[in-house]
């Protein structure tokens, strides 16, 4: 997955995006009870002026063709769909 794109952003993969953006990032990977594959990606990032821990979590495809993102944390407290479009967004800039 680290050297995986996301669709919003073909000229950096995920790595890169996370160096760039997390302070401290930690890779993390599983399955769930249902087999679905993901990795959580964790880390320190400027959150309202603060540091905060945050967690971006991606499932891979059934057909193992690629993943998306499912989940975005800050400070354990998930985040809308807007919020984690506008920080991938900023992570690929």
């Amino acid at each position: 997955m680290k050297t995986g794109h996301l669709d919003n952003c073909p000229g950096k993969n995920l790595d890169q995006e996370v160096k760039g953006f997390f302070e401290s990032p930690r890779w993390e990977e599983g399955a769930t009870s249902d087999g679905t594959d993901f990795v959580n990606v964790s880390g320190i990032l400027t959150y309202q002026g603060r540091p905060a821990e945050a967690v971006l979590q991606f499932v891979m495809y059934k057909d193992k063709s690629g993943f998306r993102p499912y989940l975005f944390t800050i400070n354990g407290v998930p985040q809308p769909l807007y919020v984690t479009a506008f920080t991938l967004a900023q992570m690929c800039e």
